[in-house]
């Protein structure tokens, strides 16, 4: 055969529309992003008290949230003005992070 086919693992996150599929090297993924407030955050993994943040575009660290568990969270970027955001979860020894855009 000439030609290869190349595949690729997806994995499907809960309580995502099923049109939205994710290639195992995403650990986090925003919907909807982008977004012009609440913004749901899903973790490949399970997390079990992992601490997720939420940095401005000058590396400033404006949102903390300590006892993170599960397979999501939710973040609300209202009162903060449009621009592009840096989330960061900690789960154990592993760092996954994810850059969030607010219109």
């Amino acid at each position: 055969m000439k030609g290869s086919l190349k595949s690729e693992r997806i994995s499907l996150i809960p309580n995502l529309p099923s049109f939205l599929l994710l290639p195992d090297k995403t650990d986090l993924i925003a919907y909807p992003n982008p977004t012009t407030g609440t913004v749901q955050i899903n973790f490949r993994e399970l997390v079990v008290n992992g601490v997720f943040d939420l940095y401005d575009q000058l590396g400033k660290l404006i949102s903390r949230e300590t006892s993170v568990n599960g397979l999501s969270t939710t973040v609300d970027l209202s009162d903060f003005a449009p621009g592009i955001y840096s989330a960061k979860m900690q789960n154990g020894s592993k760092l996954s992070t994810l850059r969030i855009v607010k219109r």
